[in-house]
């Protein structure tokens, strides 16, 4: 790690200056607060942090090293990373420190700032977003506020879907049910879980018309995590609301918010969001509790879902946000957590065994 200076800009005019750390260059994006004490290999290669400046609040963060990326693993996807004390040193030959792993897949980022300081901003005032200038020579106060005020090329969904369809199958056995991934931004832990289950996986394109997917005769539908808000992606809603008639359907992240519009609900900019691996969430229906990893801005607003044929399963204890829908009538259902462990808890990896139950039973109880 050098000791170049980096400059963290927010929004409401508040800077942070501590050191370079990776790669060096200019990173614009929402920062968001990062609670998890582990998993930030998996933080690093999760697509959901798209257009995100990830601030880590436990200060020795990555302070082991990281593996590089390995095959199948999409690119970083978040904008920069802040941490508050990385260490340059790897604990075993395969792996890199944390400025050599930013550095070789062109991450900018930031240290030695306050990172309690800066997280506790961010809750008094709510999410916003900031321009990290690392290594560089200063920015003109004019290109910060000129970089802050400009609206994004494109939704991060675009960036961080498969590009073509991509199709998997169980190494270990014949697969017993097939099942379209609409791809917003998955995690390949996902697709992981999924092939495990017994299942063929038809990774496809986010904005997949719905023909494509009835040719593939689908056992059931995973609309997936991913970035961004979902009131932007208003053009998919015919297509999801046809697929709850049609089709067993999981919604994971801004696959659940996705589903909620679909069906008529609302959904909103929370004041901070949800990102970290430690928030309690009540299975309403059982009274069980669950400890879950949650990677999200946007939440469901409970009050627009009268009419939808929607109703709620789980709610955070925090603040009693939607965590959770299943439809009256359909097989149809969704999480705003992320059952996947990588990171998290596993406490509720069984919803994707639910999720291949729910195809077992809509075609007759083959398995």
């Amino acid at each position: 790690m050098g000791q170049m200076e980096a400059i963290l800009y927010l929004e409401d005019g508040t800077r942070f200056v501590g050191k370079a750390l990776g790669a060096t260059g200019t990173a614009v994006g929402e920062v968001v607060v990062q609670t998890s004490m582990s998993g930030l290999r998996e933080i690093l290669v999760d697509p959901t942090y798209a257009g995100h400046v990830v601030l880590m609040t436990y200060p020795l963060a990555g302070n082991s090293g990281l593996l590089p990326l390995r095959e199948h693993e999409p690119e970083p996807a978040l904008q920069a990373l802040i941490v508050n004390e990385p260490d340059g040193i790897a604990t075993d030959a395969e792996r890199l420190c944390l400025d050599e792993w930013l550095r070789r897949y062109g991450i900018v980022g930031l240290y030695g700032i306050d990172t309690r300081q800066l997280a506790r901003h961010l809750r008094d005032h709510g999410a916003m977003r900031g321009v990290l200038v690392s290594g560089s020579e200063t920015v003109p106060p004019e290109t910060v506020k000129t970089l802050l005020q400009a609206a994004p090329a494109a939704h991060p969904v675009e960036r961080v879907s498969t590009r073509c369809v991509q199709r998997w199958s169980p190494q270990d056995a014949a697969p017993r049910r097939t099942v379209v991934v609409l791809d917003f931004g998955v995690k390949r832990s996902f697709v992981e879980a999924l092939l495990q289950a017994g299942c063929q996986v038809i990774q496809a394109p986010y904005n997949t018309d719905l023909d494509t997917i009835a040719s593939w005769s689908p056992d059931g539908v995973f609309l997936s995590n991913g970035p961004g808000d979902p009131r932007e992606l208003s053009s998919l809603l015919p297509t999801i609301a046809a697929l709850v008639e049609r089709y067993p359907l999981f919604g994971v992240g801004l696959g659940h918010q996705l589903l909620a519009l679909a069906c008529g609900g609302q959904v909103q900019k929370m004041h901070l969001g949800h990102h970290g691996t430690n928030y309690p969430v009540l299975d309403v229906e059982t009274g069980k509790g669950w400890i879950t990893a949650q990677h999200h801005s946007y939440e469901v607003v409970e009050a627009s879902l009268e009419d939808t044929g929607l109703v709620v399963t789980h709610r955070l204890l925090h603040d009693r946000s939607v965590e959770g829908l299943r439809h009256k009538t359909r097989p149809a259902f969704s999480v705003q957590f992320h059952p996947d462990a990588h990171p998290g808890p596993t406490d509720t990896c069984f919803l994707l065994q639910e999720f291949v139950r729910m195809m077992d039973d809509q075609r007759g109880g083959m398995a």
